[in-house]
């Protein structure tokens, strides 16, 4: 709880008390969203993204990639939020997945599945897994109440600086 309080001799000025709240939040579950064209084809490239719900900031990516079901995923040195493939390249298709991790937790998302041809359809999941169905562009409450922090403590300077002018200049 944080509060402001300025004295004079004329005046007395306090502060709403403020709480200030610091929360700790893993990373939801992933989803994997792929932008491509209608048809997969040799000339196109698929662009993997992967999103989470929430989470307490730095969130880390990390992609896996599976040639087949059967086959253990392998890690892709790739740490960004989207992967960019190439589906004529053979190692751009297969199986993928990524992997979000923060100071608190670590997720992976579905399987998605990337065909060299345009007859098959990629596997994504579509709806967001979350245990307390927030939307996606959730607003960091940290960032607003720490914030809020700051200013009331840029006003108890401002205030107390008047103050002391006014006790100087008498």
């Amino acid at each position: 709880m944080f509060r402001c309080e300025a004295y004079s001799k004329s005046q007395n000025v306090k502060s709403e008390d403020t709480f200030l709240t610091v929360t700790r939040d893993g990373v939801s579950k992933p989803i994997v969203r792929v932008f491509q064209s209608q048809n997969i084809t040799e000339q196109s490239s698929v662009v993997l993204k992967c999103e989470v719900a929430s989470g307490s900031l730095p969130i880390n990516y990390m992609w896996h990639r599976k040639a087949s079901k059967a086959e253990k995923a392998k890690k892709l040195k790739h740490y960004e939020q989207t992967l960019v493939l190439n589906p004529k390249v053979e190692e751009d298709n297969g199986l993928f997945f990524c992997k979000v991790s923060n100071n608190f937790s670590t997720e992976k998302s579905n399987l998605v599945e990337i065909p060299l041809s345009g007859s098959a359809t990629s596997s994504v999941e579509t709806t967001l897994s979350t245990s307390n169905n927030t939307s996606a562009t959730r607003i960091p409450w940290l960032v607003i109440t720490s914030t809020s922090a700051v200013v009331l403590f840029i006003v108890c300077v401002i205030l107390t600086t008047i103050r002391m002018v006014k006790k100087w200049m008498k």
